[in-house]
């Protein structure tokens, strides 16, 4: 198994529109579609079945990696279908990005950016001072997104 790091972010955004449609995440309405999505996101680095994704997809909302936040998750949609989503969760008192993802279709449109800001802007008004996830050492493509955004490695 790759060894994982631990990632910590402390930074307020200013949000350029992007001009998508988005919204909080429905657990109930969403699961199905959002599986879909999150499924061919992962399916190249990961072997998992359909099936397994949505039971994960589904457990993470039922508190697996604590409590689900749906007031700080968010999904982006394309004519009513969701294309990007960031699931944030409260995990030992402290917020999580448990999960974002976006369809290959849309990647490199900056939408998981724009999720992610979205949500660390939506806790620090809550009150958090701070945000953290945790990426596998060897996922430089997702280690480089974090560190654009301003999230920064924790020992």
């Amino acid at each position: 198994m790759p060894k994982k790091i631990k990632m910590r972010c402390e930074t307020f955004y200013r949000l350029t529109n992007l001009g998508v449609d988005y919204r909080h995440i429905d657990s109930e309405k969403d699961l199905d579609l959002l599986s879909q999505v999150m499924y061919d996101s992962y399916k190249e680095k990961e072997e998992k079945e359909l099936q397994d994704t949505k039971s994960e997809l589904q457990q993470t909302f039922e508190g697996r990696y604590g409590k689900w936040l749906p007031q700080c998750s968010y999904v982006i949609e394309n004519e009513g279908l969701p294309v990007s989503a960031t699931i944030i969760t409260l995990f030992e008192e402290a917020p999580l990005v448990a999960y974002t993802f976006t369809h290959p279709t849309y990647s490199n449109k900056g939408y998981s950016t724009f999720l992610l800001q979205k949500s660390i802007n939506r806790l620090f008004e809550q009150g958090y001072s701070y945000v953290y996830l945790v990426v596998g050492e060897d996922n430089r493509s997702a280690r480089h997104l974090y560190g654009k955004i301003g999230f920064t490695e924790m020992s």
